[in-house]
């Protein structure tokens, strides 16, 4: 049997598949670098949209307490019943009533049994009424919950003035 030596240029096609299967090698590492990447991209964008989301929910409840204060028709009442407050809003179409408990702000008109949550993923939420010679003037602090470790959450303070005669905190 003989033996033929290769000829320059079968070598050179061997080359040419071994260099090419080595780019696919690396196309592939690349591509899966990207992919993972990209994916990170949309899962903090998916989280910084919540985090907005709850920041607007926040600030509409908080001008929707002050729409209500402002329209009190009489005193203002604030009771703690464990870890919930609830604080009264009389209004010339019934009474209002804001709920805080289990991490979540509810408001709730008199007559309806419905208590939508107008703020959720609440740390803590205070609404009381300023020490006097400023007792008309209501202050909500809500603080929502940091969702990772680390992430520093806004601290919100409302501010609203009740009618003359619309404050009594118990």
């Amino acid at each position: 049997m003989k033996i033929r030596a290769c000829s320059q240029k079968q070598r050179q096609r061997g080359v040419q598949l071994l260099e090419c299967l080595v780019y696919i090698a690396i196309f592939f590492v690349v591509a899966d670098v990207g992919y993972c990447e990209l994916y990170h991209c949309f899962i903090d964008s998916a989280a910084f949209r919540r985090e907005a989301d709850e920041i607007t929910q926040s600030i509409h409840a908080g001008e929707r307490w002050r729409a209500d204060i402002r329209a009190a028709t009489g005193p203002i009442e604030t009771t703690f019943n464990g870890d919930e407050e609830t604080v009264r809003i009389p209004e010339s179409g019934g009474d209002i009533f804001y709920l805080s408990s289990n991490n979540q702000v509810r408001r709730r008109l008199a007559g309806d049994n419905r208590e939508p949550v107008i703020v959720s993923n609440v740390k803590s939420s205070r609404m009381q009424a300023e020490a006097p010679p400023a007792g008309q003037v209501w202050r909500w602090e809500l603080e929502l919950t940091a969702r990772h470790k680390g992430t520093m959450r806004p601290l919100f303070s409302f501010a609203a003035v009740a009618p003359a005669g619309g404050s009594h905190d118990r």
